[in-house]
């Protein structure tokens, strides 16, 4: 059996979150709802999703944060490697 960390976790459900609506912009506060993680968690995650290139964050009212490409191409093992 493989064991993964509580970050690695988190990242997958932030990212199965944002899987559902891939174009959209979600903001921290509606992925805290969805994932029930608090908010400097999901910053955390969200940072390193960042530096992999496997999200994308815009600025503004209308910002948020997507993926950065399509749900089928992105592996498990990228988010793993994220965390």
């Amino acid at each position: 059996m493989i064991k993964i960390s509580k970050l690695s976790d988190y990242a997958t459900l932030l990212m199965l979150a944002l899987a559902k609506a891939p174009n959209k912009a979600q903001s921290t506060q509606y992925l805290a709802d969805v994932s029930q993680l608090k908010l400097p968690t999901i910053r955390k995650v969200l940072k390193m999703l960042l530096q992999q290139n496997l999200v994308l964050s815009k600025q503004g009212s209308l910002g948020g944060y997507r993926l950065a490409r399509n749900p089928a191409d992105i592996t498990i093992a990228q988010i793993l490697k994220a965390t």
